[in-house]
């Protein structure tokens, strides 16, 4: 019996957040990428955009050019350390929040980097990824309220243009 309930607790849980992201529209971040919201993000500048939602869940996404060619981009973050260097970034950027091992993935032949973190003191989780396409670095943030199930993996979020 536990097991049936547990089952139908996962299909209704599924359809729930597979709604919700039908829902969502895709926006443009730059010609490279487009990125899946549950509404129009407000932009800082063209590097920098931000969705606030009514349940208190927060996204984010900053482009970062590299400064130097795609081979030395991708030769920075394959070097040892460079994981590191970023979850040291996103705590220094990230004041209150405890960020868990970074890991690594490709995403359409792309790098990827990946953590979670939490500010117990605020009730926040975060999801975090870090795309590298050329030499540009995407950094992707999501902050829901620390109980909330309503969170998706950054990336699944994403097409190229």
């Amino acid at each position: 019996m536990k097991k049936v309930f547990l089952i139908l607790l996962v299909i209704v849980l599924a359809t729930k957040l597979t709604k919700a992201q039908t829902d969502w529209k895709s926006y443009k971040v730059d010609d490279k990428i487009s990125i899946k919201l549950p509404m129009e993000p407000v932009r800082k500048d063209v590097n920098d955009m931000t969705v606030l939602t009514k349940d208190s869940s927060a996204f984010f996404v900053t482009i970062l050019d590299a400064g130097v060619d795609s081979a030395k981009t991708s030769e920075i973050i394959n070097k040892p350390g460079f994981a590191d260097a970023l979850k040291k970034a996103i705590v220094d950027k990230m004041p209150g929040f405890t960020v868990g091992e970074m890991t690594r993935s490709s995403w359409k032949s792309y790098t990827v980097f990946r953590a979670e973190g939490i500010d117990s003191s605020k009730n926040l989780k975060l999801y975090f990824c870090m795309l590298s396409i050329g030499i540009r670095l995407y950094f992707m943030g999501n902050v829901v309220p620390e109980k909330s199930s309503n969170h998706t993996d950054l990336i699944n979020l994403l097409s190229l243009n």
